[in-house]
């Protein structure tokens, strides 16, 4: 893991809102926070086991996601990826 990311998964770096006109969102997120129930559409985290088991459930509002997620689309909610 560089320098950079073991940044990122401290949440260093600011953030960034996710909403669903935005389309597909790639950076290097540290965590994903559900701010109203969301619904992801896609998602890839490369340090986490069976996260596309997470694509297409209702997340209910304050649910986190850690790890580093590098895209994301909503089908529905709101969320904010930490960076």
């Amino acid at each position: 893991m560089a320098a950079n990311d073991a940044t990122i998964l401290r949440g260093g770096n600011g953030g960034h809102f996710l909403n669903l006109g935005e389309g597909t969102v790639t950076g290097k997120f540290g965590e994903i926070v559900c701010l109203t129930a969301t619904e992801i559409d896609a998602i890839t985290n490369p340090l986490l086991t069976n996260i596309s088991d997470v694509e297409g459930v209702t997340l209910p509002a304050g649910t986190r996601i850690g790890g580093l997620t590098t895209s994301i689309l909503l089908a529905s909610g709101e969320a904010s990826a930490y960076v």
